[in-house]
């Protein structure tokens, strides 16, 4: 990012794709007055401080909050147990879940903190103390790699049959269609959330757009499934117009060139982009 900047003069920076490399270029994004917008980076942690550079093109982590604990009364459980990444994305959404179930008077009896990239004994053990635990109701908040080297091992210890509830929040739900099959195969019965995508002839069209230079790209790659947009390429596909248009009426305001800042470190169109 900072080679981008000092080095290629770039006016705005996509990405990143995840909450943890977002908690750096936020401070880089105010620092340089470079905007930064993301399609992505789903994590509650992002925006605790005041930082007016990043913008965020995607929902926030805690909106799904309600919907899970609306699922889980409606089938009447009482007690669930929160398995999430050992980190500040997986502790991210950690408040806006507990207060939601409190809200139904469900309890969260035990919080599952699983370091990332656990080698599969530490994982295993985990995975035991679940087992004793007074509820079989859990709530998983991970990112894709980890949660399904975590499925992984509790299919192999049997923690996948019936009288198990294990529900996945959107990071896993949205891209449940593209995972790897031996993946998905672990997986069967879980239940994902995902944000909704309403029908309609922009999306129809994009869609077909996508799978032609999906196909096209990967035709030869047995490995690869010809999937449907995730919600997270539509996201993308909209930041990508979003910054089109901005760039332009930027420009457009700008009756004679000027010179807004002399500081070398500060872009000279990132407040007026940012106002875009």
């Amino acid at each position: 990012a900072t080679d981008l900047i000092d080095n290629k003069k770039v006016g705005v920076i996509i990405g990143p794709q995840n909450t943890l490399q977002a908690e750096f270029l936020t401070y880089l994004a105010n620092k340089t007055k470079i905007p930064v917008i993301t399609s992505s980076a789903t994590g509650d942690s992002v925006n605790q401080h005041h930082v007016p550079y990043f913008l965020r093109a995607c929902v926030k982590g805690s909106f799904q909050a309600a919907p899970i604990a609306a699922f889980i009364q409606a089938y009447g459980w009482k007690n669930v147990v929160l398995v999430y990444e050992d980190n500040t994305y997986g502790v991210g959404i950690l408040p806006s879940i507990t207060d939601a179930l409190e809200a139904i008077d469900v309890r969260v009896i035990n919080r599952s903190a699983v370091p990332t990239s656990s080698p599969d004994y530490r994982i295993d053990e985990e995975l035991y103390k679940l087992m004793t635990m007074q509820t079989r109701v859990f709530i998983v908040h991970m990112l894709p790699a980890d949660a399904s080297r975590l499925f992984a091992r509790a299919s192999a210890t049997n923690m996948m049959t019936e009288g198990y509830v294990w529900i996945v929040t959107d990071n896993i739900g949205i891209v449940l269609d593209v995972l790897p099959q031996d993946t998905i195969d672990t997986m069967l019965g879980v239940v994902g959330f995902r944000p909704y995508v309403a029908k309609s002839a922009r999306i129809s069209g994009f869609t077909a757009r996508f799978v032609t230079r999906y196909r096209a790209k990967f035709h030869q790659d047995p490995n690869v499934r010809v999937a449907r947009p995730t919600i997270f390429q539509y996201w993308a596909y909209d930041v990508v117009w979003a910054i089109a248009s901005a760039t332009e009426k930027a420009i457009n305001l700008r009756s004679t060139p000027r010179n807004l800042v002399d500081d070398p470190e500060v872009s000279p169109a990132g407040q007026d982009l940012l106002n875009s």
